[in-house]
């Protein structure tokens, strides 16, 4: 925010049930013009199923994909295609992929659970 003091900041709430299921329970989207660059934070894309419910979600509300970018920590070649495969405008920006995705659709080797790390569960 130091650097786009002008940036407006949403946020969803969305996480895995029953596998890898993603479920938005929380939903806080500014308004969106057309010409917005948004960036997705998203520090794990494991099946990218998340990611893709965020990008509906902003395209819904006015967004053009070819101006939204995702940023994260860690993905997996899986959740990487499914969001190309999707939405090949979108831009993802990962710092490590991983090698890819075990039964449980936990990136493998993985960091753990983000959330758990995060909040220190």
């Amino acid at each position: 925010m130091q650097l786009f003091e002008s940036a407006r900041v949403g946020f969803l709430g969305i996480k895995r049930e029953k596998g890898a299921i993603p479920h938005l329970y929380y939903e806080n989207i500014p308004l969106i013009k057309g010409n917005d660059r948004i960036i997705i934070l998203d520090p794990m894309v494991a099946t990218g199923g998340s990611t893709i419910i965020t990008i509906e979600k902003l395209i819904f509300r006015g967004a053009g994909s070819s101006h939204i970018t995702v940023v994260g920590m860690i993905g997996s070649p899986e959740g990487i295609e499914a969001i190309r495969k999707k939405f090949p405008k979108v831009q993802i920006k990962l710092a490590c992929i991983d090698e890819g995705l075990d039964e449980k659709k936990y990136i493998i080797p993985g960091l753990g659970d983000f959330g758990d790390r995060y909040f220190g569960c």
